[in-house]
């Protein structure tokens, strides 16, 4: 959280963290079982369609893994005594900052596998602004319970 702890304004203090679920990385762990199932087919070495198909899962496998791996450590979502802020990206970033008074609503959304995680959607949307999904959050029902507890 070193984005969010670095810009802290005078008397602010964070509430809470939330952190990315390790559910980000489901894709990459089907798309690596997928490489390794081709790769117990490849047994003929003249048969070069398996050994293109292999290529391109393990193109993907590792593209999936490192894009999950940059959301996870590049996404910062914390609760403080005075605002909602969100960073998302390292190169290109996205910074959200919405104050507790221009705050409309928090909503999670969860889908039944990401209830049984533990993870869920967050969307928050402040008062002139669109809704900004944080994706695969770890407790996010924690999340807004401690929203609700902080705006009233």
């Amino acid at each position: 959280m070193s984005f969010i702890k670095n810009n802290l304004q005078k008397g602010e203090d964070i509430i809470l963290e939330a952190k990315i679920h390790w559910g980000i990385f489901i894709p990459s762990f089907v798309c690596a079982a997928v490489t390794y199932m081709l790769l117990m087919l490849e047994t003929d070495p003249d048969n070069w369609f398996i050994g293109i198909l292999t290529m391109v899962s393990i193109l993907f496998t590792f593209l999936a893994f490192i894009g999950a791996l940059l959301y996870k450590y590049t996404t910062e979502l914390a609760l403080t005594n005075k605002r909602v802020i969100a960073k998302f990206g390292f190169i290109q970033r996205s910074i959200m900052d919405i104050s507790y008074s221009k705050l409309e609503s928090v909503i999670v959304d969860q889908s039944v596998i990401q209830r049984l995680f533990g993870t869920g959607t967050i969307l928050i949307h402040g008062l002139g602004h669109s809704k900004t999904p944080v994706l695969h959050v770890k407790n996010a029902l924690e999340f807004h319970k401690k929203v609700n507890e902080t705006i009233n």
